[in-house]
């Protein structure tokens, strides 16, 4: 009654257990399926992969000087009110 209301067909533990099952016995078909999926994705570039990195190590930085900055001076403002 519910499936019918649902556009998708929810997860079940059996089915998940289906697969795990059907992946154990095949262990050779599964890794060929892998490797052909893993053809599929677009790998990133050097030069991307550098200028990424540093666009997350300068975000990573300025959030970093932010959080401490107000940790600062929540310290200082409650050294105060205790005072």
């Amino acid at each position: 009654m519910v499936n019918s209301i649902l556009p998708f067909t929810p997860f079940t533990c059996q089915s998940i257990f289906d697969k795990m099952a059907t992946m154990a016995a095949s262990p050779v078909v599964f890794l060929k399926e892998v490797r052909e999926e893993l053809k599929k994705v677009v790998w990133p570039t050097r030069d991307e992969v550098i200028r990424l990195t540093f666009v997350v190590i300068l975000i990573s930085l300025i959030v970093g000087l932010f959080l401490g900055g107000i940790d600062f001076i929540l310290t200082k403002l409650t050294q105060i009110l205790i005072r």
